[in-house]
């Protein structure tokens, strides 16, 4: 299930350092096929590396066996809440992953995207000079932020998705969120870069 601004961090740190891939592939969800003839290769590129990650993400075990922690309270939106969570984690960990400062890397994402943006079409180009005027990459890793996001995405699913039990979810199992978190992450890397959908990684991996 799609509600959008989900993942915008993963897709982000799963980006080459070409910058029109990355574009294309942060804003993947809002590039339909409709808008192919416009977009440069490289922006295509992007597109099909984004739905790459999310047919990867669809499909891992690792992520299939965390989702009955949310089902008894989300039901069909259990997918769309571990969404929200992955980042979640992966800023809580960013430091045990990556060679890099967390705040600069959200910078040089942004740079990029007031650089580029005007590459897009207009509706994908305002969403991604949103992210970066909110700094929406930040935002997965403060709970309070966390909550508006569930809050943003309640009104658009027309149902409450009540954020702090998923922070409450995610904090009682922690152990086993961070163990089968971070072997989805190294496994969508692995498969990335061993087929050749990422050939220069953007950011650096501690292992």
């Amino acid at each position: 299930m799609k509600l959008y601004e989900l993942n915008f961090l993963g897709h982000a740190v799963f980006s080459p350092k070409d910058d029109f891939i990355t574009l294309g592939n942060l804003s993947g969800d809002f590039l339909k096929n409709r808008y192919h003839h416009q977009l440069s290769p490289a922006l295509i590129n992007g597109v099909y590396l984004h739905r790459a990650i999310d047919t990867f993400t669809d499909n891992h075990q690792a992520l299939r066996d965390l989702l009955p922690f949310f089902r008894s309270h989300f039901g069909k939106y259990s997918s769309v809440v571990l969404d929200v969570l992955l980042d979640y984690l992966l800023c809580d960990i960013w430091k045990d992953l990556f060679l890099y400062d967390f705040e600069v890397f959200c910078r040089s994402i942004y740079l990029t995207i007031e650089k580029y943006s005007g590459e897009l079409p207009q509706r994908p180009a305002l969403i991604m000079s949103q992210m970066a005027a909110a700094d929406w990459l930040a935002a997965y890793g403060e709970e309070e932020r966390i909550l508006r996001v569930f809050n943003r995405l309640s009104d658009r699913a027309r149902i409450e998705l009540k954020g702090r039990i998923a922070l409450d979810v995610f904090n009682e199992n922690r152990d086993t969120f961070e163990v089968k978190g971070v072997e989805f992450l190294t496994d969508l890397k692995t498969y990335l870069t061993g087929n050749n959908l990422i050939q220069e990684q953007r950011i650096n991996w501690k292992k």
